[in-house]
């Protein structure tokens, strides 16, 4: 680097200098004019709002026999800021709407009392009780009520109903059973008492023209059960096309219980 390019950087580094030196200098007057006019203006706000507008034209505020008119242009014109009835101000705000709590009575507390003394009890000696307990067949046979008696009746007998009922397998009754031929059915109890029910199964083959009639069960008597049998097929033939039974599909099989009750 030359000697010249070195003066002339130091001579452009004092022109700058000088040239912000100056440009301070004139602003100084502009700046200290500008503050005086800010306190003037605050100064004047301070005294609109110390002293706001009054109406001149009315009587004096604290004239005699003020009409209520005036008075509320008065205290319109108090307000001076309209947000005043928005702030908790006592005298204009919103609070001196708020409704006044009477003063509550102050109850006194009462006096401390001195804490009670003990009363102290003359020590008693321990005494063994001598007890007896009794046992609970004893406390049963002394609470119980010995005048009590009771009076059952003599039991009486049942008679078994006598007769032929006839039943589905399910113990539902038939409301119109097959007929038994009573001079069979005494020549058959000849040969000996019926020890059991009978089952008669009727099933109905459609490759057959008849229904079919099975024994499923003898009752010990084989002339009662081919009378039973006898009854049933009759029963069907009398019937026809209807079932046998109310209720059941002439088209399914059904077990008929006979019950000799002779």
């Amino acid at each position: 680097m030359t000697q010249e390019t070195t003066q002339e950087k130091r001579n452009y580094c004092l022109r700058m200098a000088a040239a912000i030196v100056v440009a301070i200098i004139l602003h100084v007057p502009f700046l200290l004019v500008k503050a005086r006019n800010g306190n003037a203006q605050n100064q004047q706000n301070d005294q609109f709002v110390n002293h706001s507008p009054r109406a001149f034209l009315f009587p004096q505020r604290n004239a005699k026999n003020l009409d209520k008119y005036i008075l509320a242009i008065y205290e319109w014109a108090d307000f001076d800021d309209p947000t005043v009835i928005i702030h908790p101000n006592p005298d204009y705000g919103f609070t001196k709407f708020i409704p006044k709590t009477p003063p509550q009575e102050v109850i006194p507390l009462p006096e401390v009392e001195p804490p009670r003394t003990e009363k102290s009890f003359p020590d008693i000696p321990d005494k063994n009780l001598e007890t007896k307990a009794r046992s609970t067949a004893e406390n049963i046979q002394a609470s119980w009520n010995k005048d009590t008696h009771l009076n059952l009746p003599a039991p009486q007998r049942i008679v078994r109903p006598r007769g032929v009922f006839w039943t589905t397998e399910y113990g539902s009754k038939l409301i119109n059973p097959p007929k038994l031929d009573e001079e069979k059915q005494n020549l058959a109890l000849l040969k000996g008492v019926p020890k059991s029910v009978t089952k008669i199964e009727v099933d109905p083959n459609p490759n057959l023209p008849l229904k079919r009639i099975i024994l499923r069960e003898s009752c010990g008597n084989k002339d009662l059960d081919l009378l039973a049998v006898e009854a049933v097929r009759n029963a069907l033939e009398n019937a026809g096309d209807k079932p046998l039974l109310p209720g059941f599909s002439p088209t399914q099989p059904v077990t008929l219980v006979v019950d000799w009750r002779l």
